[in-house]
């Protein structure tokens, strides 16, 4: 949980859209883990990623669903 949401706190760093509600000024980090605890985000490993990508386009782009999709490789384990 710690590796995903430190994943997700750099993509919010980068420029990705937080997909929570927060105060202004919250921290990327405490973004990232409200995201994880509301489920806005799920944590995937690494093969089952592209599975969660072709299924039913829930997210409705790729761009969209990978954002909301945090993947962990065994390295990261």
């Amino acid at each position: 949980i710690v590796v995903a949401a430190s994943k997700r706190a750099r993509q919010l760093i980068g420029g990705s859209d937080p997909l929570v509600k927060m105060a202004p000024g919250k921290k990327p980090l405490s973004m990232a883990v409200e995201e994880l605890y509301e489920g806005k985000v799920k944590i995937t490993g690494e093969n089952a990623i592209q599975e969660e990508l072709t299924e039913k386009d829930e997210f409705g782009d790729i761009e969209e669903a990978e954002e909301k999709l945090i993947t962990l490789s065994e390295e990261d384990l």
